[in-house]
């Protein structure tokens, strides 16, 4: 079923659809996904009017809403997807790891993923260090390339060390 906030979003952005741009994204991206051909400025843009018109989700339905974007192909769904969940990044918790784990997983690209790893997986593990060490061991172990990299970037843009659990600088 498709949540009402979801499918207003998804009809708002593809009532901006650009055809001409879409072709040249889709083959940037290998064409492993489809697009609208809305280039991130104008995304943004349109992401932030309709927000002003629509106010954020309740937190309550936003795993609901953030999933049904990335249910549909267009790639720009994608990315408001985790625009919204980065405007709620203070609020997640590690209830919320094994969802933000299935999006890590499900239809992963350097784009996503890195996206995911950088701005909604450090904040969370900053909120909850102690799923630093069972998070990025256990990624890193896992035969998931898209897992090990989000811990790796993790690791990376944090200095954590996940093999000796020493944390080498306050992050901030």
């Amino acid at each position: 079923m498709t949540h009402p906030y979801a499918h207003r979003l998804a009809q708002w952005l593809r009532a901006h659809r650009h055809e001409a741009n879409a072709g040249p994204m889709k083959q940037y991206m290998r064409n492993q996904f489809e697009f609208l051909g809305i280039k991130t400025p104008e995304r943004r843009a349109l992401l932030k009017e309709f927000l002003a018109q629509h106010g954020l989700p309740p937190r309550t339905e936003l795993a609901d809403i953030v999933s049904k974007l990335w249910e549909w192909p267009e790639r720009e769904l994608q990315y408001c997807a985790l625009a919204l969940l980065e405007k709620e990044k203070r609020s997640l918790s590690k209830m919320d790891l094994e969802f933000i784990e299935k999006l890590i997983t499900n239809k992963p690209w350097w784009d996503t993923v890195d996206m995911l790893a950088a701005n909604i997986v450090g904040p969370l593990f900053k909120n909850e260090p102690e799923c630093i060490p069972v998070y990025t061991e256990r990624w890193m172990r896992s035969n998931h390339m898209w897992l090990q990299r989000t811990a790796i970037l993790f690791q990376l843009r944090y200095r954590w060390c996940c093999k000796t659990r020493v944390k080498t600088r306050n992050y901030a």
